[in-house]
């Protein structure tokens, strides 16, 4: 996937004016057959305002759950380097202060996907020897990677099916704090500090799950709303309008929300495709290796 630097964002989907609800945030969605595939281009969508957002090192942090399912996919990983390191910035680390963050790193392919790139891959528990003490109500403080904190480009990257624990706003900065400091109801405290500046959120859908979508922005909340909408959507995720809180969204309206690419809607039945999106040029040479989605 080759990003057009010229080609503009043109809105498939113009939501409420701004004022109710989020003013100006535009967000990519992109559906296919293929994880990989699906975040590059949502990424080229957004590669004029990701690249005017771009100063310093860049730091991801990927979302590690229990399970390769809810973790952040490997491929989706790869082409979310790919871009990192088209634009310029460095350097760039992958990093997670999970308990088990080495670990995991090696079983579910994210090292493999760092191997051999100008990007290094860090057990924060392990690695770290620089943390910021944030002191909290009641005394209590806690305990944030320096290399998250002042880093200049923070992305947040998430499996749809991660957001039943909470959004990724606040699921990947959590991934910042000491694993000695296993944050509760600070959630508001880490997105100040360590909040993505980029967060994508991508997954299977469908009755299958042989669909895939990628939803990525430069505003995370509207990222999360935009993801909450479309599980409401699918027949995978019967997720209704009352339910949204589950992922801390409340029931608001998503006012203010442009969608560039397609628009939020029913899921297509697997295997149907609109035509590519403007400004993006189809590279044989990132196919996803293996085929799998």
């Amino acid at each position: 996937m080759v990003p057009d630097r010229d080609a503009p964002l043109i809105p498939t989907l113009a939501a409420c004016p701004p004022g109710l609800g989020i003013p100006g945030a535009t967000v990519a969605v992109v559906r296919s057959d293929n994880r990989r595939g699906a975040v590059a281009e949502a990424l080229a969508l957004l590669d004029a305002e990701i690249r005017a957002a771009a100063v310093g090192s860049a730091v991801v942090l990927p979302v590690l759950g229990r399970g390769r399912r809810d973790s952040a996919d490997p491929g989706a990983l790869s082409a979310l380097l790919d871009l990192l390191l088209w634009v310029g910035l460095g350097p760039v680390a992958v990093a997670s202060g999970h308990p088990e963050a080495a670990r995991r790193f090696d079983r579910f392919g994210i090292a493999r996907e760092c191997w051999g790139r100008p990007v290094s891959l860090v057990d924060l528990g392990r690695d770290e020897e620089d943390w910021e003490r944030l002191r909290l109500e009641g005394g209590e403080t806690l305990r944030l990677s320096r290399l998250v904190t002042r880093s200049g480009f923070r992305v947040a990257l998430a499996p749809l099916s991660a957001l039943g624990r909470g959004p990724s706003v606040f699921l990947a900065p959590r991934e910042a704090v000491h694993p000695d400091d296993r944050p509760s109801a600070v959630d508001s405290v880490l997105s100040t500090h360590a909040g993505p500046v980029l967060s994508v959120v991508e997954g299977p859908i469908g009755l299958r799950g042989r669909s895939v979508v990628a939803i990525a922005g430069l505003n995370p909340v509207a990222v999360d709303d935009t993801a909450a909408r479309l599980l409401e959507a699918g027949p995978r995720w019967p997720w209704r309008p009352d339910r949204r809180s589950r992922i801390g969204l409340g029931t608001r309206d998503s006012g203010g929300i442009a969608i560039v690419g397609d628009a939020v809607g029913p899921i297509r039945p697997t295997g149907t495709r609109t035509a590519p999106a403007p400004g993006i040029r189809v590279d044989p040479a990132h196919a996803n290796p293996g085929g799998e989605a």
